[in-house]
């Protein structure tokens, strides 16, 4: 399946581009590419729901593809491409814009920004695209990889994600102050209210906030602000006050 499906670079099959993200040379590269897509794509398909990821991943492998075509079309001999390693990567480009400041584990006792991460897995897979370039034999399709990532990161600013990373991080940046003191969420909360004025996860928690301050004026007037998006939660705050 592999010799009949896989896309070569030097002659390139429509039929053989689409089967190729499909098809894995071994159970390892199949369980490598899976564990990958678990972590990155079920992320990004929650954020963006089943038809956009499905976009993104497909998106991603046809952009892998024409960047390792790109490359390899001059090398004689260059061997056959297959895997969903471009489909993961896009997935993993939209996720590092989205998550970017999600800390995640590089070893025992050592994490990092999202995009840390990613940053440090783009250099290592430049660096094994020009260590390689020429070399027909086979192995790791780096320049897939790049073309996918690439798709991803287009893709998260297509579907306005750097925003939501933004609004997320305000949420973690109040969640954050209120184990400080209510003051501190509360100070929090007003200031990322400036960019968001109505965002209803932003009004509630600056109205818990002054609620435990013991503010009656400011706990009305963002039970006020919050009343049309979340009536269940400013409902209480106005029938005391």
């Amino acid at each position: 399946l592999v010799q009949q499906f896989g896309f070569r670079a030097t002659s390139p099959r429509l039929d053989q581009a689409l089967v190729s993200m499909f098809l894995h040379w071994n159970l390892l590269h199949l369980l490598g590419n899976m564990l990958f897509l678990t972590v990155a794509g079920s992320a990004v398909e929650r954020e963006v729901g089943a038809i956009k990821f499905g976009a993104v991943y497909l998106l991603g492998g046809i952009a892998g593809l024409a960047l390792h075509w790109a490359i390899y079309r001059q090398v004689p001999g260059a061997g056959p491409l297959v895997g969903a390693s471009a489909c993961v990567a896009a997935c993993l480009g939209l996720a590092a814009v989205r998550f970017a400041l999600v800390r995640v584990p590089l070893a025992p006792g050592l994490s990092a920004p999202l995009w840390t991460a990613v940053l440090l897995w783009v250099g290592l897979q430049a660096a094994g695209m020009f260590v390689r370039l020429g070399d027909a034999s086979g192995g790791t399709a780096f320049a897939a990889h790049l073309g996918g990532l690439a798709v991803g990161l287009l893709m998260s600013v297509a579907l306005r994600l750097p925003s939501a990373a933004d609004h997320q991080q305000d949420l973690q940046t109040v969640e954050a102050m209120q184990d400080r003191s209510p003051a501190a969420a509360l100070s929090a909360a007003r200031q990322a209210l400036q960019q968001r004025p109505n965002d209803p996860q932003l009004l509630a928690r600056a109205l818990q906030a002054t609620i435990d301050l013991g503010d009656r004026d400011a706990e009305l007037q963002y039970a006020m602000q919050l009343w049309p998006h979340d009536a269940r939660l400013a409902g209480p705050s106005l029938e005391r006050l």
